[in-house]
């Protein structure tokens, strides 16, 4: 949370820092960070999963910590962003007015739909949250909050040891992340010693947020710990990706495997 000045403001509603020159002058046109404290304080808080393909709800409270009655204009946005903080694309922006008497708060909700960023953080999964609070007397606090979006899991399992040049078959479960339809999903199959060369299956049509589960049969080529890697991709979402360490050794251990699948049958990998 900042305070900066009346025309201290970039793109993003952030206040830029002064840069010193080399003979220690500082650039004027660049915005000035106000060193002043305001007598209101904000924050969001974070009401619901953000979990991929899930509505995320949020509340932004605001608190009058003065003596006086204070006039705020308030000016949402939200945008998905990259790693890095850059924007990628805006999602909603909103703004309200309202009065704040001394010693009281005031919350506002904060929504954000699946509709409204499933497309739009295709290779990041952040978003960035902004309220930029202007007061009558022209002084801006800038209240924000970045949200790590959670893709389901793609989840692993060996179903019987694994030899050196025996075949054996792997349960991948997958899960469509979207809240629609999914027809464009691929699983690739890859990992050193374990396939020799890198496979792909298109699965089925895919219903919101729906979980498959499919057989998938690789034969190991060297011993030792080995590493298989699933990739689950769509050009809606950046690869959900899952990890499996595998044991192959050349003498079959008895160890026990207790599975109970149900499992829909896909069509054939292909290379």
């Amino acid at each position: 949370m900042g305070i900066i000045n009346k025309d201290g403001l970039s793109k993003r509603g952030i206040g830029k820092k002064r840069r010193k020159k080399r003979n220690g002058e500082t650039d004027l046109d660049e915005a000035e960070t106000v060193k002043e404290k305001l007598d209101i304080d904000g924050k969001f808080e974070l009401i619901s999963s953000t979990a991929f393909g899930d509505d995320i709800s949020l509340t932004l409270t605001l608190t009058n910590t003065g003596k006086k009655t204070q006039s705020l204009n308030v000016k949402l946005s939200s945008s998905s962003i990259e790693y890095t903080g850059k924007p990628i694309a805006e999602l909603f922006s909103d703004q309200t007015s309202f009065t704040l008497a001394p010693k009281k708060e005031k919350q506002i909700p904060v929504n954000l739909y699946a509709s409204q960023y499933e497309e739009e953080i295709i290779n990041h999964n952040l978003i960035e949250v902004v309220a930029l609070c202007i007061l009558k007397s022209g002084k801006k606090m800038l209240v924000r909050k970045v949200l790590f979006i959670e893709r389901p899991p793609l989840k692993i399992q060996i179903l019987a040891n694994a030899l050196v040049n025996n075949p054996v078959e792997v349960e991948v479960t997958y899960t469509n992340p979207l809240s629609t339809n999914l027809s464009d999903g691929v699983l690739s199959v890859g990992g050193s010693g374990l396939v020799k060369k890198k496979m792909k299956r298109k699965v089925p049509d895919l219903g919101p947020r729906e979980t498959r589960t499919v057989l998938i049969e690789i034969t190991p080529s060297r011993t030792g710990k080995k590493q298989l890697v699933v990739d689950f991709t769509s050009k809606h979402f950046s690869a959900i990706k899952g990890f499996h360490t595998i044991n192959v050794t050349d003498v079959d251990v008895d160890v026990d495997v207790d599975v109970d699948v149900d499992v829909e049958a896909d069509d054939e990998l292909y290379e």
